[in-house]
């Protein structure tokens, strides 16, 4: 399922949204939103919410990075 189809689901149920994905295979954050001023203020809420828990939550995880080199497809002109 694409964040597009996601998108039209979530839509159906709410007035207000903002999707966040990363892609796994890329590392890449995409993301959705109905309108850009919801948008930035949902994201900046989230932030807000996420700070209030303290530096702790922020750096209290560790990451499994693969060892796995990816192709860097883009091209230098």
């Amino acid at each position: 399922m694409t964040i597009d189809e996601v998108k039209s689901v979530v839509s159906e149920h709410y007035t207000n949204y903002v999707l966040v994905v990363l892609d796994e295979e890329t590392g890449c954050i995409d993301y959705r939103f109905n309108n850009d001023m919801i948008g930035k203020m949902l994201l900046h809420e989230a932030h807000a919410d996420i700070v209030s828990y303290g530096t702790d939550v922020a750096i209290d995880f560790e990451v499994d990075w693969d060892d796995e080199e990816v192709e860097d497809d883009t091209e230098e002109f």
